[in-house]
């Protein structure tokens, strides 16, 4: 009986730090990718003009930036669900070379959204244990 209750307990206290691990790792990640969305927010606030190789290298960094965390997120999520923000990453490359400023704020926004949203999907809550 002790030995069985042991063991419960070992594995219960694996599986919180696992879950904590998670969360740490997972908040990490997406402050990182929001940091850097609210830096090119204040480079490009008062810009008519963005069709530049020094934004276009930012949107390139922050993109390399979410395709190595995606490769770890999946490990949590359905990739499907958070594939959404690497296609809006590509809209941005897009929109820098057109010189779009608009659609580029706009994908900007789009970006932030998803990274306080997947926060929230893959953060701990009674909501996601269920």
């Amino acid at each position: 009986m002790n030995k069985k209750f042991i063991y419960v307990i070992i594995i219960l206290v694996i599986l919180i730090g696992a879950c904590v691990w998670e969360q740490v790792m997972v908040n990490n990640y997406l402050s990182n990718i929001k940091e850097k969305v609210y830096n090119l927010t204040e480079f490009v606030k008062d810009k008519t003009d963005i069709n530049s190789k020094q934004m276009y290298d930012l949107v390139v960094d922050l993109d390399d930036t979410w395709e190595r965390y995606e490769e770890k997120l999946c490990f949590l999520v359905n990739h499907k669900e958070i594939a959404d923000l690497g296609v809006e990453l590509t809209k941005m490359k897009i929109y820098v070379v057109e010189n779009n400023v608009t659609e580029f704020k706009a994908s900007l926004a789009q970006v932030l959204y998803y990274a306080e949203g997947y926060e929230h999907v893959m953060g701990i809550t009674l909501q996601n244990l269920l």
